[in-house]
């Protein structure tokens, strides 16, 4: 799918595409995110599109928020990448992983594996590839967390989508604090306006993905409902009309059989 939209910041420079196919190997952003210059000729595409970078990427997902009111293909695309989130029991398990003392000794130390929740002193999981060494820096904070649990050569957007998600988690714990996702990830330095501006886009488009979401759940839920089956009703044979009183008032009426005279030619 590929769909062009307007730029709420710069409509006179540039225009911006969601492209479901396009790929870059190492976008800053996302690769499907995407950008062209315009010149000032509305969504007429002057050059070759290319992927965008954090500069742009709030007035991407601000004007894709705009679009994705009222297009729903291009929201059913768009909900994947935007909700490309660890769950909550992921972070609560990566928040338990703390070192302790022991941990340096070699007979006890511990491992631990994200992709299946699991912390272990059992020395056979030291060459499972699936598990780590629990070091000094596992100390439950949002930044090890964040450390733990993001996957490997994640591009812009991921790493945005899963800070977002632990610093929610965090607002909810008495004494851990996390910046706000731009600032956490060290964007924008000293620009609070412009990671301010991130995070409202990010969440306008984040909110109708979900809304999306749950609007398909609603389906699915009305699809498993088979209303219970109605006995048609009993089939009733209409009574034949009687008509001997019909041909009595007939007979009965002088008018009836009389015929005109006839006038000879």
């Amino acid at each position: 799918m590929r769909t062009k939209f307007a730029s709420i910041a710069k409509p006179a420079e540039y225009a911006y595409v969601f492209d479901s196919d396009a790929y870059d190997s190492h976008p800053q952003v996302d690769s499907h995110f995407r950008m062209f210059a315009t010149y000032g000729d509305g969504l007429c595409q002057h050059s070759g599109d290319w992927a965008i970078t954090t500069e742009f990427m709030a007035d991407y997902l601000a004007s894709l928020a705009t679009v994705m009111l009222a297009d729903e293909e291009l929201t059913k695309h768009a909900v994947y990448e935007l909700t490309r989130a660890p769950s909550l029991k992921d972070i609560q398990f990566a928040a338990s992983v703390v070192f302790k003392e022991s941990d340096r000794d070699w007979s006890h130390r511990r491992y631990y594996s994200t992709s299946e929740r699991k912390l272990t002193s059992s020395r056979a999981k030291q060459h499972d590839k699936r598990y780590e060494e629990v070091a000094e820096w596992n100390n439950g904070t949002p930044a090890a967390i964040y450390r733990m649990l993001i996957p490997s050569y994640a591009h812009g957007l991921t790493m945005y989508t899963y800070a977002d998600a632990i610093r929610n988690w965090s607002l909810d714990q008495t004494k851990l604090y996390m910046d706000m996702p731009a600032e956490f990830l060290n964007w924008f330095p000293g620009d609070r306006d412009k990671v301010q501006h991130l995070r409202h886009a990010y969440n306008a488009c984040l909110s109708l993905a979900r809304a999306y979401q749950l609007r398909c759940d609603a389906l699915n839920e009305l699809q498993n409902i088979r209303p219970p089956a109605v006995e048609a009703p009993a089939q009733v044979e209409a009574p034949e009309p009687d008509t001997t009183e019909t041909v009595s008032q007939l007979a009965a009426d002088p008018e009836v059989g009389e015929t005109e005279p006839q006038v000879a030619a």
